[in-house]
């Protein structure tokens, strides 16, 4: 392997349940490698969803229930949660889902390393199905991970605006020991805002001043990358030990051998 390998991670179009690709899966963060031999994006975990956007318990959820959703305990209430009904399950520490749990999806996801080298994921939070939940308007998902092989979802960085949060990007800027966040309001309009602890920014809920960008700098990846219905989000390097960490968690799985216990007559 080489000593450097480029990560792709994206989303796909949805196209149906038959294929795998349903918007539950669609609607994930997917990852690929690229091939040093071919120069192709080689899907990971069968070009199956590796990242998924957490349920959120509804408001009236109970503190004990709230601890079944695993996947969201790190969040606070919901400031973008609607329901104001739950099931009896939440009477006794459980919850149902699609009653008690508003499942989620996303789009539009961002990698990006952390000061401490680890990985991050910025991504616009959606409704099951693909539609607005209503927290693109001012807030985008934040999750984290030491190898992405497993994440840690934190909630939401909420911002100053009401008008847009579209396509967010981070990164880490070691001059000035800030993270830079940018995005696009629904005018089309480039902002960004700053912080020096990303993580604090989502626990602490204030939201973060925005401003109007002069120049803007693409750091995406708006390119056909060969990987059918896929949505690219951006490219990052990592080393050849994260991408052997990856290749034996989500690669194929290939029987290279076989035996047979001797059998007694």
């Amino acid at each position: 392997m080489s000593a450097n390998y480029s990560l792709l991670c994206y989303t796909r179009e949805a196209t149906g349940r038959e294929e795998a690709n349903n918007e539950d899966i669609a609607y994930s963060m997917h990852l690929a490698l690229r091939s040093h031999i071919t120069g192709q994006w080689e899907p990971l975990n069968e070009n199956y969803g590796i990242f998924f956007a957490a349920g959120m318990p509804v408001s009236c959820a109970t503190a004990k229930s709230r601890r079944a959703c695993s996947a969201a305990s790190n969040f606070g209430v919901d400031l973008f949660d609607e329901s104001c009904s739950a099931s009896d399950a939440v009477a006794h520490g459980a919850v149902m889902p699609g009653l008690d749990i508003t499942l989620k999806s996303l789009r539009n996801p961002f990698l990006f390393r952390l000061k401490d080298g680890s990985f991050a994921i910025a991504a616009t939070r959606i409704a099951r199905g693909g539609g607005p939940d209503g927290s693109e308007r001012s807030a985008f998902l934040l999750a984290v991970s030491r190898d992405l092989t497993s994440f840690i979802q934190l909630g939401l960085v909420t911002l100053h605006t009401r008008k847009g949060v579209n396509r967010p990007s981070v990164t880490f800027d070691a001059v000035t020991a800030r993270y830079v966040i940018s995005f696009t309001g629904d005018d089309g309009r480039s902002y960004s805002a700053v912080t020096e602890d990303i993580i604090a920014a989502v626990r602490s809920g204030e939201p973060l001043d925005i401003m109007e960008d002069v120049q803007v700098t693409e750091s995406r990846s708006p390119y056909d990358c060969g990987i059918p219905n896929a949505v690219p989000g951006n490219v990052i390097s990592i080393t050849e030990t994260e991408a052997k960490r990856l290749i034996a968690r989500f690669g194929r799985v290939y029987n290279v051998a076989a035996t047979v216990a001797p059998q007694k007559n």
